[in-house]
């Protein structure tokens, strides 16, 4: 065992992550005043203890003594309960910084009866909300576990749970709404980091990216600073959930002082992290520090944008021999070496150094050659001196084995080494060149410290001198490069001047094979060469965005599907170039040469048109809706496909796509099939969808009854793969408009309907704020970012790419976000668009910020997005009932 050798405790033992154990040389053992300052004085008694489950020994933060059962009701007292933990779903365990104490109810015995049994008029009608639900369970089982009196005074003593009825069987309707209204619950979107939380009609509540989190760490405070100066900072920008305070190690009582603050929305943790960093805070003694605040991300990293590489690139001497030439006349070897000194043989410059003779030599004078290549020959060596004798010495050392020692030594002393390539040079060059790949920036800034300009044995004591080397990696499809290897190739072989900038491609493995995705680095020593080259290869990758003729992009509901799938996999395999979906910005892309790309735009649109003409939609009226939902929707399905027909019960349309349909062709249809005709004489309690007598009624908050089927089969199935939310209750002729309760759509849809409504409701939300959320700048990432201010980047946790959140593109290495968009700007950037704007008056809703166009009509504007009423002629927003009368007394009518 090793004695400590600092009086500091160890940071990693505190964290419980300490993995040297004895060996550590710093202290394992707390000191008598702790260090860690948290909102509670005293760890909670544990609940798995208590109930004999606990698996943390001796290492479990909260206490073991038997005593702290019975004071463990101060204990708790001290911390709120958590809310989660009553409904079942707390996630942190433990490691909750609210109480998990066990509920009670507040048993009432009668004098003549014992305690016990009163459990089973309890549990007579059972109650209606998840916690207390959880509540009775646990406590009933406590009960029947209970011998002794002393058992049921413990029970009758533990802390009420906050949160929880004082009578679970008296529960009022209040309570159930109030809880139903709080029991919301993070989804996770598949394929991505994204969590949304969902209320009723499965309207989104909440949107949690990879970046966003609850909680902000703060560094650089007052090293006295306490708990009430951190509160007095936060509690301005929401409801504060706990605050830890980490104050100075022992000995060290004047360094900075650290907090990390949890809040119960991500965006007051965002507010708070901006406004707090680089803030002046005082404390209570006067004691002042310039603060620094960051969000604490739950996945992907976020963090300061600093130019970092995990490139180097190594030089050193190419291995030569010295050659010995000798001359019968020392006169001859003087004249030789003036001659030879900085010659080139074999097209290396040589060194020639007259070598002083003995005092009792006569013949045979020596000049020393040095840097002579390793394929030369003493007869050819010999004829170039006018020697007439050459010997030649051993090499400086093997290159072979040089890259293998070159390789171990990277690889075993500055961690994982991913790539050493050795860099092709020019016949008789003095120097050999590699670049060497770390898998991070930290391995390759240790090893340039280590090694540079210092003497290998290795290399014959020759230096080794390492230029440090920022590398950027892009990956494309193989089929988008084979449609742009032309113009890769171009930029691979442009002479770019005294800049090292280089691009390089990686469409083949080890065995020569073709792989997919092709990686494309660009390299270079000079970061602000390396940022001129990026935006010309990200211009390149993005590829072209299809344009109608009026500039405005192309698209379709089609290319979201299959159908569209399809069609692009038809047009690319013409081999004119290649054509890409990007379904989250709902755009076509389109790569090669400008010819490829105008014939992909012919066929596309011939295939689109042919599309759209065999798309009719109808209108549904009553009769024909009730044969639809009662098995003539079934039989149009059988006559043109299940693929080929789409009936939105909500709007009250029928979508067919067929070269010959019309209202008559889909009445004849439902006139020979067996469906009975709507009898508009019932006045019994009709269905809101079929508008006939409520067959397995269903029955909704707001009261309105549906037939099962119709609700289900039809209703909740359209409404899941639609884009109108929140879901509403169809009732009094669809007037009702109460969104159905996400309990209710849980219990009406099925799995793949819950997730494909939960999906669309997303996406309806995200496309209505495009101003506060952006995606992720790789093609068809789904990982969502809020914008924030210059100076930050963020690394994708699904691409791994790194991003500008402020810019919204890809992190520019080397070159700030000014000089970015300038860089941008000279290659065209985003001036098309601005100029096509301007041309055909597209104008940004004043709402959501989505760009709109108005094409004929009147001046009142409802944005398809956000659903917001504007005036067309000054873009103010007002109800629908107002905005008539403003365009008339503001703008002398409704028309321009």
């Amino acid at each position: 065992m090793v004695a400590p050798t600092n009086t500091r405790i160890c940071h990693f033992y505190r964290q419980k992550r300490c993995r040297k154990g004895a060996n550590c040389p710093f202290l394992h053992d707390e000191p008598a005043s702790a260090q860690l300052v948290t909102t509670s004085a005293r760890p909670p008694a544990c609940m798995f203890w208590q109930s004999g489950t606990c698996t943390k020994g001796a290492d479990c933060a909260f206490t073991h003594d038997p005593a702290s059962t019975s004071s463990s009701n101060s204990a708790h007292t001290s911390r709120p309960e958590c809310m989660y933990h009553l409904q079942g779903k707390c996630r942190h365990g433990e490691a909750c910084s609210f109480a998990h104490s066990t509920p009670t109810l507040p048993i009432k015995p009668p004098t003549n009866r014992h305690p016990l049994l009163q459990v089973p008029a309890i549990s007579k009608e059972q109650p209606k909300t998840t916690a207390s639900r959880c509540a009775l369970q646990h406590v009933t089982s406590i009960i029947q576990h209970t011998q002794t009196s002393n058992d049921i005074q413990k029970i009758t003593e533990l802390p009420q749970r906050q949160g929880v009825s004082q009578n679970i069987v008296q529960e009022t309707e209040e309570s159930r709404d109030a809880e139903s209204h709080r029991d919301l619950v993070w989804h996770a979107i598949p394929g991505s980091h994204v969590q949304v939380r969902f209320g009723d009609g499965a309207v989104v509540e909440d949107v949690m990216t990879a970046f966003d989190s609850t909680r902000i760490a703060l560094s650089k405070l007052p090293p006295d600073a306490s708990e009430e100066t951190i509160r007095s900072l936060v509690n301005s920008f929401g409801r504060v959930e706990d605050i830890t305070l980490f104050e100075p190690d022992a000995g060290n009582e004047s360094a900075p002082a650290r907090a990390i603050v949890e809040f119960d929305s991500c965006l007051s943790a965002l507010n708070a992290a901006t406004a707090l960093n680089e803030l002046a805070v005082t404390s209570s003694l006067g004691v002042t520090s310039i603060c620094a605040a960051s969000v604490l991300a739950r996945a992907g990293e976020r963090g300061v944008a600093s130019l970092r590489s995990n490139s180097i690139r190594l030089s050193w001497y190419a291995p030569s021999r010295l050659a010995y030439a000798h001359y019968a006349a020392i006169m001859h070897a003087k004249a030789a070496a003036k001659r030879l000194d900085k010659r080139t043989f074999d097209n290396r410059e040589v060194a020639a150094k007259f070598q002083k003779p003995t005092w009792n030599q006569h013949t045979s004078f020596t000049v020393v050659l040095s840097n002579i290549p390793l394929s030369a020959d003493s007869l050819h060596l010999s004829r170039f001196a006018g020697a007439t004798d050459v010997t030649l010495g051993r090499p400086t050392y093997d290159e072979y084995r040089a890259i293998l020692m070159l390789r171990q030594i990277l690889s075993t002393q500055f961690g994982d080494l991913e790539s050493l390539e050795t860099q092709a040079t020019r016949p008789g060059a003095t120097k050999l060149k590699a670049l060497a790949r770390f898998s991070s920036p930290t391995a390759a800034e240790e090893a340039s410290a280590a090694l540079h300009n210092k003497q290998q044995s290795f290399l014959g004591n020759g230096p080794l001198w390492i230029e440090r080397i920022y590398s950027i990696k892009y990956t494309a499809s193989r089929a988008q490069f084979l449609a742009q290897r032309h113009d890769l190739e171009l930029l691979q072989a442009e002479d770019r001047g005294d800049y090292a900038v280089k691009l390089r491609i990686y469409d083949v493995d080890a065995n020569n094979d073709p792989v997919d995705p092709v990686t494309i680095r660009v390299y270079s020593s000079e970061p602000k060469a390396l940022g001129k080259l990026k935006v010309v290869v990200e211009n390149l990758l993005a590829g072209e965005r299809w344009t109608d003729e009026s500039g405005a992009g192309v698209w379709d509901a089609c290319f979201a599907g299959v159908d569209g799938e399809e069609l692009l996999a038809a047009a690319n395999a013409t081999g004119n170039g290649y054509a890409r979906r990007d379904v989250h910005r709902r755009s076509i892309h389109l790569y090669g040469s400008q010819e490829g790309q105008a014939f992909l735009r012919l066929y596309l649109w011939h295939e689109l048109e042919s599309l759209r003409s065999r798309r009719q939609q109808l209108k549904v009226d009553k009769a024909m809706m009730r044969r639809l939902v009662t098995g003539g929707f079934a039989r149009i399905q059988d006559v043109f496909g299940i693929e080929n027909v789409t009936f939105n019960v909500a709007a009250r349309t029928l979508e067919v796509r067929s070269d010959d349909v019309d209202q008559n062709t889909i009445q004849q249809i439902l006139d020979s099939s067996s469906v009975p005709a709507l009898d508009l004489a019932v006045a019994a309690a009709e269905c809101p969808i079929c508008f006939c007598q409520v067959s397995k009624p269903v029955t909704l908050l707001c009261g309105h009854v549906y037939c099962a089927t119709c609700i289900r089969d039809h209703y909740m199935a359209s409404a899941a793969r639609g884009d109108t939310f929140p879901v509403v209750c169809l009732g009094e002729d669809g007037t009702c408009g109460v969104p159905i309760p996400r309990m209710d759509l849980q219990r009406l849809l099925k799995p793949d309907d819950e997730a494909a409504m939960m999906r669309s409701s997303f996406l309806a939300y995200i496309r209505a704020r495009p101003n506060e959320f952006k995606y992720c700048p790789t093609p068809d990432c789904p990982e969502l970012y809020r914008p924030t201010a210059e100076g930050t980047v963020f690394q994708c946790p699904s691409c791994l790419s790194k991003v500008c959140p402020a810019c919204h593109a890809e992190f520019h290495e080397g070159s700030s976000c000014a000089e970015y968009r300038e860089a941008k700007a000279g290659l065209g950037g985003d001036e098309s668009f601005r100029l096509w704007k301007q041309k055909n008056s597209v104008q940004p809703c004043p709402g959501c910020g989505m760009h709109l166009e108005k094409i004929s009509g009147c001046n009142h504007v409802v944005c398809a997005a956000c659903k917001t009423h504007m005036c067309w002629k000054c873009m103010g927003v007002f109800a629908a009932t107002d905005i008539y009368g403003h365009m008339k007394a503001a703008h002398s009518g409704i028309f321009d």
